[in-house]
């Protein structure tokens, strides 16, 4: 059975995201919508790319060749429930970056929340981890951690921390979130960071579209 693609489009992400942006150097988070397999009347959205997937124009345009396009040379993935050339389909990427949506717009846009999920066996250590970049706005990783009012697990049990990327300075905060523990022992202390695509609720849509508010971010130990 094919992928049938039914949506797709890309975020741009704000300009003060990470040190190697600036308000004519975008980066983007791009989503496709998939027909679900249990209910093809239901759409599925995952990003494109892995953990915390940020890119420019010029690598999302390659991502797009080498994991999408070879699927539509044999019909392993169409669009709508219609085959598309490679051609086409990589034009219609080209299309999807030219209008991006801005992140402020993605609840009311499209309904949905973009939140970056990090979940690591958090050791005190790794609060004192610095900054690999200039310009960094956090002297540490912890400094991050209490910005956001967010205190780790216990030693011994794992930390989940939950950015929605529309907050204010949510996706900046999730950029320098994953670059901290991008350092760390990965078959130690790293479990998961990704991205999950969730339903915006109609109080949410209201409040984007008049401002951004925090939102909470909190710990989880697993027992």
């Amino acid at each position: 059975m094919p992928i049938n693609e039914t949506d797709a489009f890309c975020i741009a992400l704000p300009a003060d995201l990470c040190p190697f942006t600036e308000p004519d150097h975008h980066r983007y988070l791009c989503v496709i919508g998939h027909a679900a397999a249990a209910d093809p009347t239901k759409v599925e959205y995952r990003t494109l790319g892995r953990g915390f997937s940020t890119e420019p124009a010029s690598s999302v345009i390659r991502r797009v060749c080498s994991e999408l396009a070879i699927e539509t040379v044999d019909a392993t993935r169409v669009v709508r429930g219609h085959p598309i050339t490679p051609e086409a389909y990589i034009e219609r990427w080209r299309e999807r970056l030219a209008g991006a949506i801005r992140l402020d717009r993605l609840a009311l846009d499209k309904e949905l929340r973009a939140v970056a999920i990090f979940e690591w066996a958090h050791e005190p250590r790794l609060a004192d981890k610095k900054p690999r970049w200039v310009k960094a706005p956090f002297q540490s990783f912890g400094e991050l951690l209490v910005s956001r009012q967010f205190e780790p697990a216990p030693a011994g049990y794992l930390t989940r921390l939950e950015i929605d990327l529309a907050d204010a300075n949510g996706a900046r905060d999730a950029w320098w979130t994953d670059d901290f523990l991008s350092a760390v022992d990965r078959a130690k202390n790293l479990v998961d960071v990704r991205i999950e695509l969730r339903r915006a609720h109609r109080q949410e849509q209201s409040t984007h579209r008049h401002a951004q508010q925090p939102r909470m971010a909190h710990a989880i130990a697993n027992f």
